[in-house]
């Protein structure tokens, strides 16, 4: 099952963690993420 990220909504101060990512899933991630990551620690 895939999940749009922009679907996602995380309160500042909390957390997401991902299990069995690739290296090539991450990037994408970071992509789909764009300029809305300011303020993550990834």
């Amino acid at each position: 099952m895939l999940l749009e990220l922009k679907r996602i909504h995380v309160p500042p101060g909390q957390r997401v963690l991902f299990s069995d990512v690739t290296w090539q899933e991450f990037e994408t991630i970071l992509e789909d993420l764009g300029e809305h990551r300011f303020g993550c620690n990834i």
